[in-house]
């Protein structure tokens, strides 16, 4: 433990409210540090037992040296346990007594041993336990912990995610998604990491980049949410009716800032930033959704709702709630399960990879998934794909048919033409279809691949298709970038064409199509993999 984390968490330890492993480590720290200590005694009002201490050296010291250290740690300690309530300095003097006990039994033992003096650094031990003795014995020797709640469970974990204490002698460790999530631990993520913690009883907290949060304990008799912010960006996400954990009743939710109590409503969804500055904390507070209530450096509640905004700094005026922009942080995009996409698209839906440009998915058609086919959107009239009874996807003629979603590179396109299509059924498809360019594929009596800018065909390359009627073909258009440039390439059953450059300006996100110029094309299947562009992906967010 360094000293940072030691003095951000001697509050905590003043107050029984760290975990005992920690516990252990701040007092382990203390022992050797004299700034710290320096701060503890300066939060604790004490310290003067310590003073006593001369600089480590081997001396022989006097009787009246060691009583004046000892008796200087005994009023320390009086100090302390007469702060404390009647009823805990009645525990502690009956531990005391107890150990006073001990004592006398090992000193009867003593006498029978040879006695030896006492070399400095012995004697800098002993005097050093005695002066922290109080502090040692406040830990122990408070009320009973409340036992640890299990809250949920880190349900998706980007980038670098961690855990205070979760392994042995390391003070912060990555974890994965699965892990239990219990009140008293504490998370942090990574400029890379963003973190989705999935709580019994619905509803989530999402943490962006860089961020620390805490899961306080409550009392065992109420069902309460708390969370401690510490700096960085925070979602929150609660459900119209929660449960405090498995099979327990509704609870309150409160996010707590140095300055600040936020509590959400039921049904509410908010997104909040706490920027930890010199002059005090500076916090954002965006209610997209429901309301919430403000209580700022102790203040009266304000009311936040859904569409506003509250910004204030620690200790400057009083904030007023604004109308606001509910964009979301870009950062949200990276937390999107398939679950959530299913809100925005019909296919099942995998997520394959979290890109910069935004999320790599697959995207299944067939009969199997009839609704799915509600994401082909037909330019103009009522004709839709249609999944038939015997299998496969029938496409209709006089029709062009559009994904409900743009999709940028690495892209592919996959589709089995059933071998009982007619032979002169020709069709197209493409992708990355823009204002003025595209990548298409004509199918006829041959697959041709086309890069096309406005009326103008940049580059072509063809492949034999359907040579063998009696077979279903299978034609697959990759579009992957490669460094600085990007290429197009098309496969048939039997070949496939060379690549075709793509330049920067034609690759950005566009719509995936497909149309047929003859009656009788049935797909057996038909598999479209891409990215689908954060900026897409936000605003569908933002229009929830």
């Amino acid at each position: 433990m360094n000293c940072e984390q030691c003095q951000e968490k001697l509050p905590d330890f003043l107050l029984d409210e760290l975990p005992e492993h920690q516990a252990i480590s701040v007092q382990e720290h203390l022992l050797h540090c004299a700034a710290c200590m320096a701060r503890y005694r300066e939060l604790k009002g004490t310290g003067k037992a310590m003073e006593a201490i001369p600089e480590y050296r081997n001396v022989s010291p006097t009787d009246q040296f060691k009583e004046t250290v000892q008796t200087a740690a005994r009023v320390e300690s009086q100090k302390i346990i007469e702060t404390l309530p009647a009823e805990r300095r009645e525990r502690l003097r009956k531990r005391q007594a107890a150990q006073l006990a001990k004592m006398g039994a090992s000193s009867t033992l003593a006498t029978h041993r040879q006695a030896s003096p006492w070399s400095g650094a012995v004697l800098a031990i002993l005097v050093i336990g005695i002066a922290v003795a109080s502090m040692i014995l406040l830990y122990p020797g408070g009320p009973t912990r409340t036992p640890p709640l299990e809250l949920g469970n880190l349900d998706r974990a980007v980038g670098e995610v961690q855990q205070f204490y979760a392994k042995a002698g390391q003070s912060w460790s990555q974890v994965q998604a699965g892990k239990v999530v219990q009140t008293y631990d504490e998370f942090a993520t990574r400029d890379d990491g963003c973190a989705r913690f999935a709580l019994n009883g619905g509803g989530a907290v999402l943490l962006g980049p860089l961020t620390e949060v805490k899961f306080r304990p409550h009392e065992p008799e109420k069902q309460e949410l708390l969370i401690q912010l510490t700096k960085g960006d925070l979602g929150l996400e609660r459900p119209l009716s929660g449960a405090g954990g498995a099979g327990q009743g509704p609870r309150e939710w409160q996010i707590a800032t140095k300055s600040a109590a936020i509590l959400p409503r039921p049904g509410a969804r908010l997104y909040m930033q706490v920027e930890d500055r010199a002059e005090g904390e500076t916090v954002t507070v965006r209610a997209i959704k429901g309301q919430l209530t403000v209580s700022v450096d102790g203040g009266a509640p304000i009311a936040v709702e859904g569409g506003q905004e509250l910004a204030w700094t620690e200790g400057g005026p009083a904030p007023v709630p604004k109308d606001g922009s509910m964009q979301p942080p870009a950062w949200r995009v990276d937390l999107l399960g398939a679950e959530e996409l299913a809100r925005y698209l019909a296919a099942p839906i995998k997520v394959l990879k979290r890109r910069p440009n935004g999320l790599e998915v697959e995207l299944t058609y067939g009969y199997k998934a009839a609704g799915s086919l509600r994401d082909w959107k037909p330019a103009q009239g009522e004709r839709r794909l249609v999944a038939l009874s015997n299998g496969g996807i029938s496409v209709p003629t006089e029709a062009r048919f559009a994904l409900d979603a743009p999709l940028d590179a690495p892209l592919t396109i996959e589709m089995i033409v059933r071998k009982d299509t007619p032979k002169e059924a020709s069709f197209a498809f493409g992708a990355l279809d823009g204002d003025d360019s595209r990548v298409s594929v004509d199918l006829g009596r041959e697959a041709l691949l086309q890069i096309v800018k406005g009326s103008q065909r940049l580059r072509a390359a063809h492949v034999p298709y359907r040579k063998l009627p009696a077979e279903n073909e299978k034609l697959i258009l990759t579009v992957t970038p490669e460094g600085a440039e990007t290429k197009a390439i098309l496969q048939s059953n039997d070949q496939k064409t060379r690549d075709l450059a793509l330049a920067p300006e034609l690759l950005r996100p566009g719509k995936v199509w497909l149309s047929a110029l003859d009656e009788g094309l049935v797909l057996e299947g038909l598999t479209v993999k891409g990215v689908l562009p954060r900026a897409w992906l936000l605003e569908r967010l933002a229009e929830e």
